[in-house]
């Protein structure tokens, strides 16, 4: 009976000591890498796509996503519905990727997300998006086409400078406002130009200028004439609906009462599952029949010593 009762003791502590890997264990992915790339984000990657699944902000990387040993071979990225943000860094200099689909949620892109991301030709963006960071797509010089779903975005400085000319597509219901829409181009030198989704130009600036189509590289100098060095600063708040009048005013804040953001899916909680419920259950059982194994060792040990005495 006594080697009984030492054997339930010792399976009962070696629970306690193990249930705690077992779940870290299941918390990680295929390969053995933590999947988490934001506090309620994980990432997969099947063959050439990688899927960001949860709701909320991606986090930065400054030293490099988690995935950056499988740049090669990535060629599409998925954003699921809750995703919020692209961390900064997150895809600088994918050669291989062509496509992303950003989701219905996105509000922001930060600063070189995509820089040097040349296999791509053109985006489109979610009526919730608001932001483009600091040389999130600057460099990727086949990006010939941007489509936003809502109102203006705040453009950041170098956020689309690929080089080249690029074209951004605003909706046909909620034309971007003119005054607005006339310093992003002007800002940018003629190499950026923006219509509505059904490619007619609204926009007419007596001012307008076109740079050459042959001139792909940013000019280091900037001549009396015509402006041609890189943009620098950029509109960085602008209203979503478009006035009837033309403003007066630039405003300081982004109006976001016409275009309602999304209402994030509903996830599966990612950080607990019935087996982290049943693990902690057995942790707390496991722990409570040791000491009470324990103590019954203890004091069937002294009534030992008692009878022989």
């Amino acid at each position: 009976m006594k080697r009984f009762t030492i054997c339930i003791a010792a399976v009962c502590l070696l629970l306690t000591l193990f249930a705690p890997a077992a779940f870290a264990a299941e918390t990680e992915g295929e390969d053995g890498a933590d999947n988490r790339c934001g506090e309620n984000l994980s990432w997969t990657l099947d063959g050439s796509t990688l899927t960001i699944s949860g709701s909320g902000n991606m986090d930065d990387f400054p030293d490099g996503a988690p995935w950056a040993d499988s740049r090669e071979s990535i060629h599409t990225v998925i954003l699921s519905g809750g995703v919020t943000s692209v961390g900064a860094g997150a895809f600088t200099g994918y050669q291989n990727l062509t496509a992303v689909d950003f989701g219905s949620s996105l509000k922001e892109i930060g600063e070189k997300a995509f820089q040097s991301c040349e296999g791509l030709t053109k985006i489109s963006l979610p009526a919730s998006f608001r932001r483009f960071g600091p040389s999130c797509f600057e460099g990727c010089t086949n990006l010939t086409e941007v489509y936003c779903d809502g109102g203006m975005p705040s453009f950041n400085a170098n956020c689309l400078w690929n080089g080249g000319t690029i074209t951004i597509y605003c909706p046909v219901n909620n034309v971007w406002p003119e005054q607005y829409v006339e310093e992003l181009e002007t800002n940018f030198h003629g190499r950026l130009q923006v219509l509505t989704a059904d490619g007619s130009d609204p926009f007419r600036f007596d001012t307008e200028t076109r740079a050459p189509a042959e001139s792909t590289a940013a000019p280091t100098t900037k001549p009396t004439t015509e402006p041609t060095t890189v943009p620098t600063t950029v509109p960085t708040t602008a209203p979503t609906t478009a006035p009837t009048t033309e403003a007066t005013e630039t405003p300081t804040t982004q109006a976001t009462e016409v275009h309602t953001l999304p209402t994030p899916e509903p996830e599966a909680d990612s950080g607990k599952s019935p087996v982290m419920g049943i693990l902690i259950g057995v942790l707390i059982v496991s722990g409570t029949l040791s000491l009470l194994l324990i103590g019954l060792l203890i004091y069937r040990s002294r009534r030992g010593e008692d009878y022989e005495d």
